[in-house]
């Protein structure tokens, strides 16, 4: 049986480009922007929208791993958890959106390969120290992803306020 599974895959599908309810997907949001602005901090305390985006994609690449070998690697300590915008400037946009996007599909590929039984199988989780349930990484990286995405609306608002501001 794949009900389970197959409606993540519908959820992961429609919080990048799909019609959801809260209005807004991640490709209604980055479709506001240039690469002019996703490298700027709109205030302090507020990360940019390309260390959001790296991050979101650090933490797919780790779910991607522990579906393959059932253990992960990173941490929330993790240097590359929260890279600098002064290193994201040199791998620069197209390079950090486009491996945002290869996450989506290989996670979304994996996804397809299970059945609903997977969600119950165990893997060790380096970050919480402890064997888990598929279904809490599964799930969570969804949770996560809502999560920024509203970030993302927080950022890009202050970021157009302060375009106009600076026209006026």
């Amino acid at each position: 049986m794949k009900s389970l599974i197959e409606n993540i895959i519908q959820q992961y599908q429609e919080v990048q480009n799909g019609k959801l309810w809260i209005g807004s997907t991640f490709t209604s949001k980055l479709n506001q922007v240039d690469e002019s602005m996703v490298f700027t901090r709109p205030i302090t305390g507020l990360h940019s929208i390309a260390e959001i985006i790296s991050h979101l994609t650090l933490w797919r690449k780790e779910t991607i791993l522990k579906i393959q070998t059932g253990r992960g690697s990173k941490t929330d300590d993790c240097e590359e958890n929260w890279l600098p915008n002064d290193k994201l400037e040199l791998l620069g946009w197209q390079h950090i959106k486009s491996d945002y996007d290869k996450t989506l599909t290989k996670l979304i590929d994996l996804l397809k390969s299970k059945d609903d039984k997977f969600l119950s199988e165990e893997y060790f989780d380096t970050d919480f120290k402890g064997n888990y349930k598929y279904s809490f990484v599964i799930n969570g990286m969804l949770h996560h992803d809502l999560y920024h995405l509203g970030q993302l609306g927080i950022i890009i608002k202050y970021l157009k306020e302060n375009t106009v501001h600076q026209k006026r």
